[in-house]
């Protein structure tokens, strides 16, 4: 498993574990690239996130069937020449 599926599942089991109604936050500590943050929803519905370098991440738990599943990319630092 690449390790932007290991966070990806982390968050979807952290999101499991949440009551409904509740604040998740997660912070990605010593990580310092951009993560891209991709909820897909029952329906076609594809919502995409961008976090800068110490940003949280945070969604609050709704009722299960609506979101298919996270998926994590954490991007490539941008090299300047």
């Amino acid at each position: 498993m690449t390790r932007n599926a290991e966070v990806s599942q982390e968050i979807q089991d952290a999101l499991e574990r949440t009551q409904v109604g509740k604040k998740l936050t997660l912070n990605f500590k010593g990580l310092a690239v951009p993560i891209e943050v991709k909820y897909f929803f029952r329906g076609g519905w594809v919502v995409t996130q961008q976090l800068v370098p110490g940003m949280p991440l945070e969604v609050v738990r709704g009722e299960d069937g609506h979101l298919d599943r996270i998926d994590i990319k954490l991007m490539a630092p941008v090299q300047l020449s």
